[in-house]
């Protein structure tokens, strides 16, 4: 089956679920608008929530394209996690090499994705 393609305009742009075979809770749907031209998303007809700031898969998303947030968020993150590993990654018993381990598996990803 096809799915059908929508018209956008400047002023809203009107779809319906059905349409693409999924249910939607449209009072939980919000969009985030990076351009700035104006208009209101629409979903049977009811305007879907606009946000400036949007958190998708651990990343905070700006509609202004301002990523300082998002870089602040992941060296705390990070800064944290080293903090609580310090004792660990400082203690002159543990080997170099496992030291090296533990910072790859839990500071780096933290670092790298903010989602923990």
């Amino acid at each position: 089956h096809h799915k059908r393609r929508t018209t956008a305009t400047s002023s809203n742009m009107e779809c319906s679920p059905q349409q693409f075979q999924t249910s939607l809770n449209i009072k939980k749907t919000e969009y985030l608008k990076t351009v700035t031209t104006p208009g209101m998303l629409q979903i049977n007809g009811e305007n879907l929530k606009k946000v400036d700031t949007f958190r998708y898969l651990g990343s905070h998303l700006q509609g202004n394209g301002d990523i300082n947030g998002e870089v602040r968020a992941r060296v705390n993150a990070a800064w944290m996690c080293w903090q609580e590993l310090m004792g660990v990654l400082c203690d002159r018993q543990m080997p170099t090499r496992l030291k090296f381990k533990i910072y790859k598996t839990t500071i780096c990803p933290v670092a790298l994705n903010a989602g923990q």
